[in-house]
């Protein structure tokens, strides 16, 4: 077969040839897809609705509130001062009890009804403006040595019960327990 004839039976069969003038290949036919509409709108639906979503939890989590807060330690039934407490702004949950910045005159003055620690939230049921001590009740300050004091610690508020012991080679056993009050022959004992 001839040359002529050989490029003639190529370019028929759609082969580009090889030999002569290159020809120009065309780029694959891409066929246009066809837009949904159900699903655009479902798209900007969800990106609206994750919009909404996270305008929401800004919000909420930009609401602050002023509330009361302790800044150094206070034992119970010791009478609150301003020195005592301080100031926050957090976000407030409305399932927790914590005094307001605005009320904070009501609570100063009124003695402590728990121990408070320092960076905690002040609580209405925390403060009390009754006495510790009741009706028929007294506190008395007792110095005792060492060995009479309790193993387990004592805090303050604490009930104890004053049990009275002989010193030893006294006669007298039916001394009051008010006798042995301050003196070095009287424990504690813990209920």
């Amino acid at each position: 077969m001839s040359k002529t004839k050989e490029s003639t039976a190529m370019a028929d069969r759609g082969l580009p040839q090889q030999i002569g003038a290159a020809v120009p290949v065309s780029p694959p036919r891409v066929s246009a897809r066809r837009r949904r509409p159900g699903v655009i709108a479902l798209s900007l639906a969800l990106i609206a609705a994750g919009g909404a979503g996270v305008a929401v939890l800004l919000l909420q989590v930009g609401h602050r509130t002023e509330v009361v807060t302790v800044v150094r330690d206070v034992q119970v039934g010791q009478v609150l001062t301003e020195q005592d407490l301080g100031k926050a702004s957090i976000a407030l949950d409305p399932a927790v009890k914590a005094v307001r910045v605005s009320d904070l005159d009501q609570v100063v003055g009124k003695r402590a009804a728990v121990e408070l620690r320092p960076g905690s939230l002040l609580a209405p049921s925390q403060v009390t403006k009754d006495s510790l001590v009741k009706a028929g009740e007294q506190l008395v300050p007792i110095g005792l040595k060492p060995e009479q004091i309790p193993a387990t610690v004592l805090v303050p508020g604490q009930r104890v019960q004053l049990v009275h012991v002989p010193v030893q080679g006294a006669i007298d056993a039916d001394k009051t327990p008010h006798a042995a009050i301050g003196s070095s022959s009287s424990c504690w004992r813990c209920p």
